[in-house]
């Protein structure tokens, strides 16, 4: 999530579907290529929230590749030396 709380949908074209939020910090699995249009805004689907499988406004949600969270442990590493996969 980019932002302290970011809205969740479980269905972003149904305006009486539950909704909830998601906290900054944390790492969601997201289904490659599931994008869902709807009303000029695009919604990822990720997993693992407190409402299971969900959408969230690209807008509010950074996707990291795997190689983005090799290169933070990394920088981590750095500051904290030790036994870690970039050894």
């Amino acid at each position: 999530a980019r932002y302290n709380k970011v809205t969740i949908y479980t269905d972003p074209t149904e305006p009486n579907a539950a909704k909830g939020q998601i906290k900054y910090g944390i790492v969601y699995i997201v289904q490659s290529g599931a994008i869902l249009k709807h009303e000029g805004e695009e919604y990822y689907y990720i997993g693992g929230t407190s409402l299971g499988k969900v959408w969230v406004n690209t807008e509010d949600f950074a996707i990291l590749n795997r190689r983005s969270t090799i290169d933070l442990d990394c920088e981590l590493d750095q500051l904290y030396p030790g036994s870690a996969p970039c050894d």
